[in-house]
């Protein structure tokens, strides 16, 4: 049987390539499979601080809920000024309009319509808002466009009006910090501000930091030049700080060679009159793996800098392996020695110079997340977030794909709708989003595991979990565990098995993680359980008991007078955090203790390593 071996090299210490290793490369016939998305239709806003553009927004086609937007803040003037720039893409507007909102959306401060600007393919609006609100206060602003079909647009961002957030001079050091990184000479001038030492990892460039090396910062050996302007955020600002965040896109090489990357940047600084302070700072930097021409060398694909923790799964027979890199999806087969795009909602240019890339396309507020592969290459996967292009486009939510290897189609087996912000869905699907092999889509949302028939179209919610606490996910999402009503639930996701555990009539249950797929969960008496004046919990767990998936016993760990508070799970063990009970009832604390794992971890066929070379 064929293996593959995805590894990630560094060249002198600095490249990173991840390197997908499959016998003998026979076939370079590579195939294009994404699904044809409606281009991106939408306009895009940016604002104006003096000579410096931020906080470009991206239209939502149906009202938000406003107390999750979060995403930036606007500074306005000294007469409340607010200056702004729309991109219209060909799109006609009728009107445009302006909210002003309590920061929780609640109460409407102002609804005001725009009519003081010139038409045309790009717009600037100077505007101010009313004299209702108070300095030093956040509000929710939102910009509605309205088209010539009457469609609404919706763009949200926060807006502060002081006197001592200094939010241009913040702008300014930033890009000047920025700009300087590629200039070596003129980048001697950040020295006082970074903080290389020993914490620095310069042994790639996929991420760097405050403690890199100005070597590193300075982008090495990498002659890299920059492909777009970098949209600049401005997503929290103080008196004194302020965190802003920098998009754009970078290349090496030229001709075939040429590669692209998408680059983050971050950043929380500390302004004074006299100095700014630097308090953080990192860059990451991915390349967009292509898909078209020959990527293959020396039996390996070739995929440039990208991260260790790089999404792959790989079917049971190790022989289709699907990975997702620069919010891309890819698929690798084995046996036909062939590389496919599943996904993407931006179109890879490293190859044309001359095209522009869309700035709507390349918006990174989304997220793809591999479901199930199986061994003849079919693909179940999920896009959610905030959607770019295609039917969709302008709404937030979750989407899930399969992808057909014998008819060479994707398609949408349901879409799932939501009004808060992506960040908050990242959060919360981060924890749980598992798709079994019968179709049932099993998610978490809003403090409740929802069952989601992806066939006949219906959901149902399997249990409401009220505090952080009470639920544990497995790894790999198939195993959830969640305390209520006196007793713990075990669910299969794939099997949809629930095991009830009861715990005694004057107990309270904690599931605590997991060992692979078994379940680590604690027993405490409730008379123990007490809050103290700050409201933090004693949970003290008389014992501690382990069981497999299926509710079978197989381990109660119990120790006279010794009680554990927390435990953390390692590869091969669980160390327990353990407090001894005195005869006034009081505790101290006292030695860790540990349960060993004998059990084998799985190893699959395909595996990421790091080589120095």
């Amino acid at each position: 049987m064929k293996k593959i071996i995805i590894k990630w090299v560094i060249f002198l210490l600095t490249f990173v390539v991840a390197l997908l290793v499959a016998g003998r490369v026979m076939n370079h016939d590579n195939q294009n499979m994404t699904m044809e998305l409606s281009a991106a239709s939408l306009p895009v806003i940016t604002l104006e601080k003096g000579d410096i553009a931020y906080n470009e927004l991206h239209g939502y086609v149906q009202a938000m809920d406003t107390a999750y937007q979060r995403g930036t803040i606007a500074e306005l003037g000294d007469n409340r000024e607010l200056v702004f720039w729309i991109d219209t893409y060909g799109v006609e507007l009728a009107g445009i309009r302006m909210e002003v909102r309590s920061r929780d959306g609640s109460r409407l401060i102002e609804n005001t319509e725009i009519t003081e600007y010139e038409p045309g393919s790009v717009i600037r609006v100077e505007t101010a808002l009313k004299d209702l609100i108070e300095k030093d206060t956040e509000y929710s602003l939102i910009l509605v466009l309205t088209d010539n079909a009457g469609r609404e647009i919706w763009y949200y961002t926060r807006a502060i009006w002081s006197d001592n957030t200094w939010g241009y001079e913040k702008l300014a050091y930033v890009r000047d910090f920025h700009e300087k990184t590629f200039d070596r000479e003129a980048a001697k001038d950040l020295i006082k501000y970074l903080e290389s030492n020993s914490q620095g990892d310069n042994t790639s460039f996929h991420k760097v930091d405050i403690h890199s090396s100005f070597h590193q910062i300075t982008w090495g050996d990498l002659e890299v030049r920059r492909l777009t302007d970098p949209a600049v955020n401005l997503v929290e600002l103080a008196s004194q700080t302020a965190s802003m965040e920098l998009h754009y896109l970078v290349s090496t090489g030229n001709g075939e060679s040429r590669s692209c990357y998408l680059v983050e940047e971050l950043y929380r600084i500390r302004y004074t009159p006299e100095r700014v302070y630097l308090l953080e700072f990192e860059r990451t930097m991915e390349q967009i793996p292509a898909v078209k021409g020959d990527i293959y060398g020396n039996d390996k694909i070739m995929l440039g800098i990208v991260g260790e923790d790089m999404a792959l799964v790989e079917s049971e027979d190790g022989n289709i392996v699907v990975f997702e890199a620069a919010g891309r999806l890819c698929s690798y087969n084995v046996t036909t020695n062939k590389l496919a795009l599943l996904f993407s909602f931006y179109e890879d240019q490293s190859q044309n110079s001359r095209v522009q890339w869309d700035a709507r396309e390349m918006y990174q507020k989304y997220d793809l997340k591999i479901l199930d592969v199986d061994e003849g290459n079919n693909v179940r996967f999920a896009v959610y977030g905030y959607m770019n292009r295609g039917r969709h486009e302008g709404e937030v939510g979750i989407q899930i794909y399969t992808y057909n290897s014998d008819q060479n189609t994707i398609e949408e087996l349901v879409y799932i709708p939501y009004d808060k912000s992506y960040e908050i869905l990242k959060q919360e699907l981060e924890q749980l989003l598992f798709l079994n092999r019968e179709g049932k889509l099993y998610l978490y949302l809003d403090h409740s595991i929802y069952e989601v028939d992806t066939v006949e179209r219906t959901s149902e919610r399997i249990a409401l979990v009220e505090t952080d606490e009470a639920m544990v996910i497995s790894g790999n999402h198939k195993i959830v565990v969640w305390y209520q009503d006196q007793a713990l639930h075990i669910m299969n996701l794939g099997t949809e098995q629930i095991t009830r555990i009861d715990v005694g009539a004057d107990e309270e249950g904690r599931p605590l993680g997991f060992m692979g797929e078994d379940i680590i969960y604690g027993v405490a008496k409730r008379e123990d359980v007490v809050s103290d004046g700050m409201g933090r919990q004693l949970f003290p767990m008389y014992q501690v008991c382990i069981r497999d998936a299926s509710g079978k016993l197989l381990e109660a760990y119990e120790k006279e007078n010794i009680y554990t508070l927390s435990c953390q799970v390692g590869e091969n063990q669980i160390t327990l955090e353990r407090v001894l009970r005195r005869e006034d009832g009081s505790y101290v604390n006292t030695t860790q203790d540990h349960i060993m794992n004998s059990t084998p971890q799985e190893v699959r066929k395909n595996q990421l390593v790091v080589v120095d070379v």
